[in-house]
């Protein structure tokens, strides 16, 4: 039973190799033998592509953000993501904000002064 088993995971394990020569003498020989290539065409027709909002509902609503599952929806990272992708769009994407509504929702940042040490 064990050799069985044993057998047959050898067998798994190297039917995915494909002999193209045999190393004889220091010389490789080549295998004559035509290869044979099975390609396997997937037919792309089927798939269909889902919006945000039906990938969650057919995934029954989970995320992949494990923190998700607990009420933790990373707002902070998505506006800084956000501001960030607005900066990029000024700069290089011919000077046009892409959702004017998300810029006016992020408030701007104040920098701090820096003190003079008045000694």
């Amino acid at each position: 039973m064990r050799k069985k088993l044993m057998k047959q995971v050898r067998n798994k394990l190297y039917s995915n190799f494909v002999k193209s020569g045999t190393l004889m003498g220091g010389k490789m020989e080549e295998e004559s033998k035509e290869s044979q290539v099975v390609e396997i065409e997937k037919d792309l027709s089927k798939i269909k592509e889902l919006s945000d909002d039906q990938l969650v509902t057919a995934c029954g609503g989970m995320t992949a953000h494990k923190g998700a599952r607990h009420g933790l929806n990373m707002k902070a990272k998505l506006d800084r993501i956000a501001e960030a992708e607005r900066e990029f769009m000024l700069k290089y994407g011919g000077g046009f904000a892409a959702d004017s509504s998300v810029t006016s929702d992020i408030p701007k940042k104040k920098k701090k002064r820096k003190h003079e040490n008045t000694e």
